[in-house]
């Protein structure tokens, strides 16, 4: 991994440019909106005095401009966003993260396939309807990797998941399955119970607070304990802490799913915060743990470039 000296000097080089036009068209943006607003409230301010004093022409005069004064700014608000969301996606972000990855590739729009989420077992088989955005897949090694912000509807309307989806390759096929699920989701713990009826058996860790924060699941308790080594559940309490969301992981056939509740937008910038190094360096970083997850993987369990 390339250190964070040399995303500085590269930051300085080849994206310094972008990201300062978009901070200059934020903050033209927030003063144009500030003036706006403040002719508002000083339109309302009148309209108030004139209710008091029996003004009534003024009232009529003053609130038509404190509307369309009010209209203006929402439409600029959301016009705004969008840009910022279009340009720092397409000029920023894309080439952060490309400094850190050779092979890479991003889709704005793109999801998950539905077949990837329900192969994982973590979801349930009546899934209607799938929202993505932010589709990366990468090239770790020889291992392939996708990552996506998913939304999971079952039911037509019943909203069942908002987070990151993240899937691998392993080179091994294991003829069972595990699942490593946090203790306080619930829900897919009685799905993955349920759909596996008696084939699967809690396993018994010999980590206490990987056994406190995770219910281990699996149908072959060697081929778990060969997957979940001493290193692993370390990287996984770490990463979990980090990330502070309950992420659950299924191992199934040749390949790790994981699912990482997570409601908030991870890439699109905001009118209030600045778009500087600071800003870049940090939208990055759900990337970088992310990926992390899996290069561990490759470095500790040597189970995962293909054959």
């Amino acid at each position: 991994m390339k250190s964070q000296d040399e995303f500085k000097a590269f930051y300085r080089t080849e994206l310094n440019k972008a990201a300062s036009f978009l901070e200059d068209y934020r903050l033209q943006g927030r003063r144009s909106m500030r003036i706006m607003l403040m002719i508002s409230l000083a339109l309302t301010l009148l309209i108030i005095w004139s209710l008091s004093t029996n003004h009534g022409v003024i009232i009529f005069f003053a609130a038509l401009p404190s509307l369309s004064l009010l209209s203006s700014v929402y439409r600029k608000y959301v016009n705004m966003n969008k840009y910022l969301k279009y340009r720092y996606k397409k000029h920023v972000l894309q080439r952060a993260i490309g400094f850190y990855f050779d092979d890479f590739e991003y889709i704005s729009r793109q999801k998950i396939a539905k077949v990837i989420l329900i192969e994982s077992k973590l979801f349930h088989k009546n899934v209607d309807r799938i929202y993505g955005e932010d589709f990366m897949r990468f090239t770790i090694g020889k291992v392939k990797m996708m990552f996506c912000e998913t939304q999971v509807y079952r039911n037509q309307d019943l909203h069942i998941f908002d987070g990151i989806f993240i899937t691998s390759s392993f080179n091994k096929y294991f003829k069972s399955e595990t699942f490593v699920i946090a203790r306080k989701s619930s829900t897919i713990l009685k799905r993955v119970k349920k759909l596996m009826l008696n084939d699967i058996h809690e396993v018994n860790l010999e980590n206490p607070k990987f056994e406190e924060k995770f219910q281990t699941l699996a149908n072959n308790q060697t081929e778990a304990r060969y997957i979940l080594t001493p290193i692993m559940m370390e990287r996984m309490l770490e990463y979990g802490n980090k990330i502070g969301k309950d992420m659950s992981i299924s191992f199934v056939k040749n390949r790790m799913y994981c699912s990482i509740p997570y409601i908030k937008d991870l890439f699109e910038p905001s009118i209030s915060k600045p778009i500087d190094f600071a800003y870049v360096e940090k939208s990055i970083e759900p990337v970088l743990l992310f990926t992390d997850i899996v290069e561990d993987l490759v470095l500790n369990l040597r189970i995962w470039s293909k054959k």
